[in-house]
């Protein structure tokens, strides 16, 4: 008897060491299962932070822009449109000036037009030869009021091209505005 309770015991001590093993077998995978997921969440984690970091400074990055942008906006809004010139015009009028021989009438409309566009003070219209020195203006064969279709028309000549027509109606509308500029002060 003493041996058969002997075997008993050893028999329960060898499935209990089995179920004991078995349990720690479990718990060590379940706690490799933990150990990886912590890894993951961790990783996670700091994806998730850098991802942050990133976003706060996209954030900044488009708050200064957009303060440079609102820069620009107000600037642009306080320049006046009066003062934005057309480089084409200009170009067109300096080279049309340059092309014209030196005795040509139209050579003086073309430089009465770009003081009238550039706004010359009354010392550089002296400069460049549109006011004398006692300010009387520079005579020409077609009076400053009178556009040149109108002189040309008077000597019988009505081919006029096209920019003849361009300049004569921008020499109008100027000194018609420095007129009632002038009228208004």
């Amino acid at each position: 008897m003493a041996v058969e309770r002997l075997r008993d015991e050893l028999r329960q001590s060898v499935a209990t060491q089995r179920a004991a093993t078995t349990r720690a077998e479990q718990a060590e995978a379940r706690l490799r299962k933990v150990e990886l997921s912590g890894a993951t969440a961790e990783q996670s984690q700091q994806k998730i932070s850098g991802q942050a970091a990133e976003i706060e400074r996209l954030r900044h990055e488009v708050s200064v822009l957009k303060d440079h942008l609102n820069e620009s906006m107000r600037r642009l809004r306080e320049e006046s449109t009066e003062f934005n010139l057309d480089k084409r015009v200009i170009t067109n009028l300096v080279v049309g000036f340059l092309a014209l021989p030196y005795g040509d009438s139209k050579r003086y409309e073309i430089l009465q037009l770009m003081s009238s566009i550039l706004q010359f003070s009354e010392e550089q219209q002296e400069k460049v030869g549109l006011i004398r020195k006692a300010g009387r203006r520079v005579p020409v064969q077609s009076s400053p009021g009178t556009p040149a279709s109108e002189s040309s028309t008077a000597n019988g000549d009505t081919k006029d091209s096209f920019s003849d027509q361009w300049i004569s109606f921008l020499l109008r509308e100027s000194s018609s505005t420095r007129t009632r500029q002038s009228g208004s002060s």
